[in-house]
């Protein structure tokens, strides 16, 4: 029975409690906060043990999730690294490279998990989507949220964007070749809205748009590739698979939606709706966590994953200007 802990119980952090307690291949043996008594509540909550120290945790667990903010993912990862745990660490891996590609380094190091919380990688629109996926040529993804506070410590591109650039990243299977993205600070100081172009050296090019202060939430990604195109609403969990086929091609019971009229003699466009298993996400991610120490198997998302991520992600928001909180006042 693999031990599990969980460090930072805020939103995050409680939902993973939550979760460890659901899987029978775990137990859930604590917590640890650095605000004792939402610790205390949570661990309440779940009928577990809170720990004054990070130190004290470690010693009774084999494995840690870590849902603290983003800035101190550096050094709590590291410590518990050092400790010869697991570690599933939410989103982004680190506030910069240089400190993911320590967490990596150290991690492969010692022998242990490392896995990154890239949950979109587990929405099963997405996994019913992926066998259709071939080579994509154009890539268009939108990710909007209401203003909610949270994650606001680092930049629309680590708090949201990173989700879509992992994707794409797994999908391209490279690093883009050219970068061009434009943001701007509304409600904080960091950007809340931008839009990124992203160009491959096979030909690829995404266009990505994340804000967290829209009126109307979204999260939809279109794929585009030779003879089709994919449409994901990791949001509503459906997903739309468009084809071009032959007449005669009926896929399954499914008939044309249109005919070519003209250019393409003989071919239509079929459309194909995946069976999208409902799940939850969270629980899905958490149990390949366990399955890969179980198993000593590379989870869906290790530290590689998290750190190509967070290197694009870094390069984007060096291209950004900078743009100033406020405007000097005329006159």
């Amino acid at each position: 029975m693999i031990r599990t802990a969980v460090i930072g119980v805020g939103h995050l952090g409680g939902s993973h409690a939550r979760t460890y307690k659901k899987i029978d291949d775990c137990k859930l043996v604590g917590l640890f906060d650095t605000d004792k008594e939402k610790s205390k509540e949570i661990g309440r909550q779940n009928g577990v043990r809170t720990f004054d120290s990070l130190g004290e945790l470690l010693d009774e667990c084999d494995a840690v999730s870590i849902a603290t903010p983003t800035p101190t993912h550096f050094e709590i990862g590291m410590e518990v690294i050092k400790a010869g745990k697991h570690l599933l660490i939410e989103k982004p891996i680190s506030a910069n490279v240089d400190q993911a590609q320590k967490l990596v380094d150290l991690a492969v190091a010692k022998g242990v998990i490392l896995q990154v919380g890239h949950i979109e990688r587990f929405n099963p629109a997405f996994s019913a989507s992926r066998k259709y996926i071939g080579r994509p040529l154009f890539i268009e993804s939108h990710r909007l949220t209401q203003f909610a506070g949270r994650g606001t410590e680092v930049d629309v591109i680590l708090d949201l964007m990173i989700h879509d650039i992992d994707i794409i990243l797994e999908l391209t299977g490279e690093e883009p070749s050219e970068i061009r993205g434009a943001g701007a600070p509304v409600l904080t100081e960091t950007s809340d809205i931008a839009n990124v172009r992203l160009e491959f050296p096979s030909g690829c090019t995404a266009n990505i748009t994340a804000s967290r202060i829209s009126a109307h939430p979204m999260r939809k990604m279109r794929i585009f590739q030779k003879a089709g195109y994919i449409s994901i609403d990791f949001a509503e969990r459906k997903s739309e698979v468009y084809l071009l086929g032959g007449n005669d091609e009926i896929i399954g019971d499914i008939a044309p939606i249109f005919r070519i009229p003209s250019g393409i003699e003989g071919k239509s466009i079929q459309i194909i709706h995946p069976e999208v298993r409902k799940v939850d996400m969270l629980e899905e991610e958490i149990r390949d966590f366990i399955t890969s120490m179980q198993k000593n198997i590379t989870p869906k998302v290790d530290g590689y994953a998290g750190l190509r991520a967070l290197k694009v992600a870094a390069m984007i928001m060096n291209t950004m200007p900078k743009l100033p909180m406020e405007m000097e006042k005329d006159g």
